[in-house]
């Protein structure tokens, strides 16, 4: 019976996309209400009001990053082959490193979904490489503008664009589907990618090379995180610390079911709620 009882919480799924992204959402600005010098000064370097923006839609569209390790998520039909290929990079990653790290009190068999991809340490990994992919530039010659170089950084803008679509496909999921059904819809989701990026690097301070872009992708990521660890299936949130002779411990920090009448009509609630009142705090602070 126990045994059962343990198989049926691993196969829980994690919360929907809609309510991954609208959590990130929550908690980021929050922050930004209560703690704006850290986001504008530390952060951002910038209190544009449009940076703000194009910084909490990369914070909703990180949220979706962990369910890479998900056939049917989000973020892979999303991305299409691209997100396909993405998925069978972190389930094999997933899979080798609970191999090499298991205890012996750790089941034997691995779960390539909700395994290193679905902790915190994973969330600092995510964040270190965008950081490094986002830093790299590349100086053209403006030669019809002129001789006045240019400087570009080609993955900040692909991670920008990625980080857009993911955040609508979550947040206005039928809407992203029936646009993705013919070819002016495709074409109508890149064009708005497009200009979403020209815009924000258009209000962007040029001298920080989009690092927060990474910032921000970690905390959205780490968002997933915390709340896949409310629901029933939990998450090795803390991994490699092991707990009890095991390395891949499953935390649980509440007992929601994912998809169930309760996520739908308290938390989907909950966080729009806080969104909202987040915003007017925002507001009276900017003004």
């Amino acid at each position: 019976m126990k045994t059962k009882l343990l198989l049926k919480l691993k196969d829980e799924k994690g919360f929907m996309g809609l309510t991954h992204s609208l959590s990130a959402i929550a908690f980021f600005l929050l922050i930004v209400a209560f703690f704006p010098n850290f986001i504008f000064k530390t952060i951002l370097k910038s209190d544009n009001i449009i940076v703000l923006i194009g910084a909490t839609i990369v914070v909703a569209g990180a949220a979706l990053l962990p369910d890479f390790d998900n056939v049917k998520s989000t973020a892979i039909s999303t991305l299409g082959p691209f997100g396909k290929l993405i998925s069978k990079m972190t389930r094999a990653s997933a899979v080798g490193i609970y191999t090499l790290t298991k205890t012996n009190r750790d089941n034997d068999k691995p779960d390539a979904h909700r395994g290193f991809w679905h902790t915190i340490v994973a969330s600092v990994v995510v964040g270190i490489i965008v950081f490094l992919l986002s830093s790299v530039k590349i100086d053209l010659n403006n030669s019809l503008l002129g001789k006045d170089i240019v400087t570009i950084y080609p993955f900040a803008i692909i991670w920008l664009i990625i980080c857009y679509q993911l955040a609508i496909a979550s947040l206005f999921a039928d809407s992203f589907k029936k646009l993705k059904k013919d070819l002016f819809g495709y074409v109508f989701i890149l064009g708005s990618s497009i200009i979403f990026v020209i815009i924000i690097l258009t209000f962007s301070p040029s001298d920080i090379a989009y690092s927060w872009i990474a910032i921000l992708t970690s905390l959205g990521y780490l968002f997933h995180i915390l709340g896949d660890t409310l629901t029933v299936s939990g998450t090795p949130a803390l991994w490699p610390i092991a707990h009890k002779g095991k390395r891949w411990w499953t935390y649980r920090l509440g007992g929601i079911h994912a998809g169930s009448n309760f996520e739908y009509k308290v938390v989907v609630p909950i966080f729009t709620m806080i969104i909202i009142f987040a915003i007017v705090k925002i507001i009276l602070n900017y003004n």
